[in-house]
């Protein structure tokens, strides 16, 4: 492939410079050369073996000595070791460490990546480690008797920057309601996040139930602010909805004298000021701003609406508090920073640009494609071309049909499938073009079915119909999943990953939108659809959103 690799020394025994031998760069190997120097400790421990004359090294004066080792003229990767002790291969005369713990092991990994960072090989910050499951020299991170999974963990938070402190505060998750619709997912996910890859403390708070509540309940403890004794509401509860998914948003309210939040709280034993910030995962819930203000605490606000919807439903006022009270807001996009700072409000505190990644794996999976194209009656050299998401006019269902109406006329081979819940006014949009036998056997609607992905693998591309819609997940999970995509022009966030997996048209524009779907799945290929993958699971990941955002609630 005309690839040059790199040839790299390992630095054991008195071999140190790579130059001499004429490589590229040398990778650490401890225990060699950052135990130079050090005191031996046999005298001072207890021995099992009366005939050991081996060396005995203190673990925490390795890790210090490793990093304070200076930076050398030629390129060089740091490694660390959770351990080690080779004395099963070198009976009485081998070397032990003496002192290692998980915490100890995590400080040296913890500093070992920050220094990675600073002097990245050719860009690429790597760390070494000695090793996965060298048992007979005492250097593995596979888990044991002893500490079981904490050098994995340790692994995991040096990994992600963050901090092992058991007494660490926990976090407080406030959203608006518990409805299936994207922002109440990522929330969700979030929750998980934090829970299952972080191991932090999570604490939701719901403004109004919904039917996701069960699903929160599973990884983090879940309240609901309407509740009067919410408390008494088990992970297996029924939690009370307002009995419509129709709208993703309650009616909002500023409550600028009120102590809601607080009042609610202490009812659960906690306050304020138990938590290390709180996390407001849309504007809806930015009412309680002026609380989290008074009491000081870190509050960190994801912006996810555009002008239109903001409008729509009245959440002027919350931009305005958003703006002037949130610590950090964290927009997915520019476009979406963009259309907040539309309405004038100087923003007070410090704004991020964090798309949130994806947290659904996508697999492209042939039998899944198979059986779900049986099921809707396509052929396999036909070309299906999907939408994801509750069908309204926001999502441009409208746009979809009249798009797929045209095809129809137009290409033989082609069908369309709406996969999630319909708007009543979609409905009846629907029903009026079905008389049409043709657009009838083309044009699908089987619902939603929570976790099932098939969709992505039976189709061979996405088409974006949203007027506005700020960095949808939808298209990274089709990203995953090899597929193309078509959006409209600054209309959803995604404009440039469309410049570089996918095509943009003007809003509305159904000829066009024919043309750019036309090209993208005349000319697609393994390779591309291969590429499309590589790049949502190598940068597109929910892990490095939290990430992101665990880093803004130490932030000054």
């Amino acid at each position: 492939l005309g690839v040059c690799p790199w040839l790299l020394m390992a630095q054991s025994f008195n071999e140190i410079d790579p130059t001499i031998h004429g490589l590229d760069g040398a990778v650490e190997f401890p225990p060699h050369k950052i135990c130079k120097g050090l005191g031996n400790l046999r005298s001072s421990v207890k021995l099992l073996d009366k005939d050991f004359t081996g060396l005995v090294r203190d673990y925490r004066a390795v890790v210090e000595q490793s990093l304070s080792l200076p930076i050398p003229e030629f390129t060089e990767i740091k490694s660390v070791s959770p351990s080690w002790d080779n004395d099963a291969r070198r009976e009485a005369r081998g070397t032990s460490w003496h002192g290692a713990t998980p915490a100890l092991y995590e400080q040296w990994l913890s500093g070992a990546i920050a220094h990675a960072k600073r002097e990245p090989f050719h860009g690429e910050p790597l760390v070494f480690i000695n090793a996965w499951n060298e048992w007979a020299e005492g250097a593995y991170l596979e888990p044991d008797i002893y500490y079981g999974h904490a050098m994995l963990n340790a692994t995991r938070r040096a990994a992600y920057g963050v901090r092992s402190n058991p007494a660490q505060a926990p976090m407080l998750l406030l959203g608006h309601d518990a409805h299936r619709h994207g922002a109440q997912l990522l929330l969700l996910n979030l929750a998980k996040t934090l829970v299952n890859t972080f191991h932090l403390t999570v604490h939701v708070v719901l403004l109004e139930g919904g039917d996701l509540i069960r699903d929160y309940r599973r990884y983090a403890r879940t309240t609901v602010l309407g509740e009067k004794f919410p408390h008494q509401f088990s992970r297996a509860s029924s939690a009370p909805s307002n009995g419509s998914s129709k709208w993703p948003f309650r009616q909002p309210s500023i409550k600028h004298e009120t102590n809601a939040l607080s009042e609610h709280l202490d009812v659960l034993g906690t306050a304020l000021t138990d938590y290390r910030a709180v996390l407001i995962n849309t504007s809806v819930a930015a009412d309680q701003l002026p609380e989290l203000k008074r009491t000081g605490v870190c509050a960190i606000t994801l912006v996810h609406e555009l002008p239109t919807l903001i409008k729509s439903y009245a959440l002027q006022q919350h931009v305005e508090l958003i703006a002037d009270l949130s610590k950090h807001i964290v927009f997915p996009a520019e476009l979406v920073k963009a259309g907040f700072e539309s309405f004038g409000h100087k923003i007070r505190g410090q704004a991020h640009i964090y798309a949130q990644g994806s947290y659904q794996h996508v697999e492209r999976n042939s039998v899944a494609r198979y059986r779900l194209r049986q099921t809707l009656g396509i052929d396999e050299p036909h070309k299906l071309i999907i939408n994801v998401g509750y069908a309204d006019t926001r999502k441009g269902f409208d746009l979809f049909l009249q798009t797929a109406h045209q095809a129809i006329q137009n290409h033989s081979d082609w069908h369309f499938a709406w996969i999630g819940k319909l708007h009543s006014d979609m409905q009846a949009l629907l029903n009026e073009l079905s008389h049409h036998t043709e657009f009838r056997r083309r044009v699908h609607t089987p619902g939603f079915i929570a976790g099932n992905t098939d969709h992505f693998s039976a189709a061979d591309a996405l088409l974006l119909s949203s007027r506005e819609d700020p960095y949808p997940t939808v298209v990274l999970e089709a990203l995953e999943a090899g597929l193309p995509f078509v959006a409209y022009e600054g209309c959803t966030g995604v404009d440039d990953l469309a410049s570089r997996f996918g095509r943009t048209v003007p809003l509305g524009d159904v000829p066009g939108t024919l043309l750019a779907l036309a090209e993208l799945m005349g000319s697609d290929d393994e390779h591309q659809q291969q590429q499309r993958t590589d790049f949502v699971r190598h940068h597109c990941q929910i892990e490095q959103y939290c990430k992101n955002l665990i880093a803004l609630m130490d932030a000054p």
